[in-house]
């Protein structure tokens, strides 16, 4: 009876202690004035004192195994009130919800991951600058002027005018034939943007003319850009040949750039930028272009280009003869082709081009007088 009694007490306990921290959930104090902790932390770790009743919230995770250990506590130890939760077990979640334990080896494998993208990342941009074109004006001109259709009437490259009945000139004139149509760049430029000169404009003579004839000049000042235009006029003051040298060592140089068939592959003067696929960035480089002095660093390099094709710098380098071999256009060499003092004619009108001197454009005296395009 006594051992009865005494359970039932422990019971009634337990259910006083229940109510109380219903009451209480608020976190009030209770009838001593002890304030009561809601976080559960402090809950799990308290002792189980003898005959309360442990209670799970509704979605409250106490990891695995808890069940299992609360019913190996002997009844001793819950009378003792020596029996606190576990914590949880390494690499599962907490009551908290926080995952503990993450192996090392992900966080590794995560951080070269992220290492790895950003050097990708890094060499991508390298190499598109790398290989990003360095045009000049007057290459991005020649493009230009094929792109919006100047070649149908002025020819390849503006070498040769087409056929234009009605006209006393009976062909449209080429780029090359320029003074006897314009007399300066400025000149030039207003063909490009307005298709005619101002002086030629107020003519009506020149006006009859361009109405009989099938093709006239169309005016691209509404089609291009301000800085396209200057391309245009760049690359037309090229073919022309009024962009000469007034040097004559580097007049001798041009002249034999010509007669070798240096200007085949670089172009009028050897400022094209012609394509040449399969090479490190798909055209030759001109000469007078960004793209050179990656290519000549001395004078000495400028001779080995010119006499065996290639130089020693790039001969030991294996990814350069890698693009070298692999590109369509090879750099002949003219060894046995020069004459005593072709490499000075040569190079001094390379530094002509890349020193940016021009001659002046001004028309001789006994030019025959200008005829309407």
């Amino acid at each position: 009876m006594l051992s009865r009694e005494r359970h039932e007490g422990h019971r009634a306990q337990g259910v006083r202690l229940d109510l109380h921290r219903e009451r209480h959930a608020d976190g009030a104090p209770d009838e001593q004035g002890r304030p009561l902790r809601l976080d559960d932390e402090s809950r799990q770790r308290r002792p189980i004192q003898s005959g309360e009743t442990v209670r799970r919230r509704p979605g409250q995770d106490h990891g695995p195994g808890l069940d299992e250990e609360r019913d190996k506590v002997s009844g001793s130890e819950r009378s003792r009130g020596d029996v606190t939760h576990r914590p949880a077990q390494h690499g599962f979640k907490s009551a908290r919800g926080v995952l503990h334990g993450i192996p090392r080896a992900i966080l590794f494998v995560k951080r070269a991951l992220q290492l790895l993208v950003l050097f990708a990342l890094a060499a991508l941009a390298f190499w598109t600058a790398a290989l990003r074109p360095k045009l000049t004006s007057v290459e991005r001109g020649r493009r230009l002027a094929e792109a919006t259709g100047c070649f149908g009437c002025h020819g390849p490259e503006g070498t040769e005018g087409a056929s234009n009945p009605g006209r006393p000139e009976k062909t449209v004139p080429s780029y090359r034939a320029l003074m006897m149509y314009a007399k300066t760049e400025q000149d030039v430029r207003e063909w490009i943007r307005d298709g005619v000169t101002t002086a030629r404009s107020k003519s009506e003579t020149w006006r009859a003319e361009r109405e009989a004839g099938a093709l006239q000049m169309p005016a691209f000042r509404n089609r291009l850009k301000p800085h396209q235009i200057e391309d245009l006029v760049a690359f037309v003051m090229a073919v022309s040949d009024q962009d000469a040298p007034d040097d004559s060592l580097a007049l001798a140089g041009l002249d034999r750039a010509h007669e070798l068939g240096c200007t085949g592959c670089h172009g009028r003067g050897g400022r094209f930028g012609r394509p040449n696929p399969g090479s490190l960035k798909g055209y030759i480089p001109p000469w007078d272009g960004a793209d050179f002095p990656e290519l000549v660093r001395t004078r000495k390099e400028f001779n080995e280009w010119v006499e065996r094709g290639n130089t020693s710098r790039f001969e030991t380098n294996p990814l350069a003869m890698y693009f070298l071999r692999r590109a369509a256009v090879h750099m002949p060499p003219f060894d046995r082709f020069l004459k005593p003092g072709d490499l000075d004619r040569l190079w001094a009108h390379v530094q002509w081009l890349r020193a940016g001197r021009r001659a002046s454009a001004a028309p001789a005296a006994d030019a025959p007088p200008p005829e309407s395009p």
